[in-house]
């Protein structure tokens, strides 16, 4: 598989996007790339899906899921034969970018699984992270349980449960 990450994606999920594919099935045959490094900046994106599939390119990442309301672009896309795997920044500000980018990271290699079965032309929507702010919880061990082994522990704590995430599915 070969991903080109669209202008509008944070250059630094290049690194653990390309990470997370080499440790994929066939992740030796996989190829990251951003539109910065290739020196495609600037590029319209009618122009854009055209050219990164005259490179052999198999999918493009990005952020921009407006592409899909221009007739033109959606022309282009689909002429490309290029799959286009979008995600969303729900926000402002790093704690949105972030988001975005954990949803990204943590789908990427089953979407790139997916890509790679289907052998055609894909456009794929990661959703975004949803809930609240915080996806983890703080504990004091000396006030909270933490483990039955955990050094200082009272007797009468045994087998209290762990604590979890007011988020978790129970």
């Amino acid at each position: 598989m070969k991903l080109l990450l669209d202008e509008n994606v944070d250059h630094p999920l290049l690194e653990p996007i390309r990470w997370l594919l080499r440790h994929g099935k066939s992740g030796s045959s996989n190829v990251v790339d951003h539109v910065d490094d290739v020196r495609w900046k600037s590029i319209k994106d009618k122009e854009l899906y055209a050219k990164a599939s005259r490179y052999g390119y198999d999918a493009v990442l990005s952020n921009d899921v407006s592409q899909l309301a221009d007739p033109d672009i959606c022309v282009a896309i689909k002429r490309s034969g290029l799959s286009v795997v979008f995600y969303e920044v729900t926000g402002n500000g790093l704690a949105a970018h972030a988001a975005a980018a954990g949803a990204v990271l943590h789908c990427i290699r089953q979407v790139v699984a997916d890509l790679v079965v289907a052998k055609q032309q894909r456009i794929v929507f990661i959703h975004p992270l949803k809930g609240a702010d915080r996806h983890f919880d703080t504990v004091d061990p000396d006030q909270e349980y933490v483990s039955d082994y955990w050094p200082g522990r009272r007797q009468y704590d045994r087998h209290k449960p762990p604590p979890r995430s007011k988020n978790a599915k129970r």
